[in-house]
């Protein structure tokens, strides 16, 4: 069987925004949260299924964070790493307790770029900034994840991919599920006479973008 192994974290800020969805707040260096959390990035397997929804890394700004952690005499980072736990995590007694067991069980939601230049910084040990909430699955935390990041520059074609499996949108987002969810379908159900052929966040060979199958939805 696998051996429990937990993670204690503390000390941390408990949040008072939802009682339904906990937040909390605290420091932690990038080998810490790698312990902890893993980017996810949205791919499909062979029947077209969906996981994930990380955007791919951006090279450049990562180097960018790190040039300014190694060069800088005084840097900060004040923004947080936000991670979601869908699982394995709990509040108790003003810490945070993390079950790795089988390996990280919460996912970075918003701050992959700092994170990633976080572990690639000279300055293993440096703080970073970090909020983490406790969700009720993986579906809960597609939703918390669009909600996040849907005021960002994030690519569109990866919003409008996930949500076909998220509830509880505002309507400029929830309208366009229906679309999503058919022009999925025409682009990975077997059979189909578009089957491929659809340009999206997770299908780059495509040639007919996923937004022109939208509007005629």
């Amino acid at each position: 069987g696998t051996t429990l192994m937990k993670l204690t974290i503390e000390p941390i800020l408990t949040v008072s925004q939802s009682e339904r969805t906990p937040v909390v707040t605290f420091q932690a260096d990038a080998e810490t949260i790698a312990k902890i959390a893993t980017v996810d990035r949205a791919r499909r397997d062979k029947e077209g299924r969906l996981s994930g929804f990380q955007r791919p890394q951006i090279r450049n700004h990562i180097a960018e964070i790190q040039d300014y952690l190694d060069l800088d005499e005084d840097p900060i980072l004040p923004n947080a790493i936000v991670l979601g736990f869908p699982s394995g995590a709990e509040i108790d007694n003003g810490r945070l307790i993390v079950d790795v067991s089988e390996g990280p069980p919460g996912w970075i939601v918003d701050g992959q770029q700092r994170f990633t230049a976080a572990t690639m910084s000279e300055r293993s040990d440096f703080p970073l900034l970090v909020s983490a909430f406790l969700c009720d699955g993986a579906a809960d935390l597609q939703k918390h994840f669009i909600l996040i990041n849907s005021t960002k520059p994030l690519p569109r074609d990866l919003i409008y991919e996930i949500l076909p499996s998220v509830e509880g949108l505002p309507p400029r987002l929830s309208d366009r599920a229906a679309a999503a969810l058919l022009v999925e379908a025409l682009n990975y159900r077997e059979g189909s006479p578009l089957r491929g052929q659809i340009k999206q966040h997770t299908n780059r060979a495509g040639v007919i973008k996923d937004t022109l199958i939208h509007k005629v939805v």
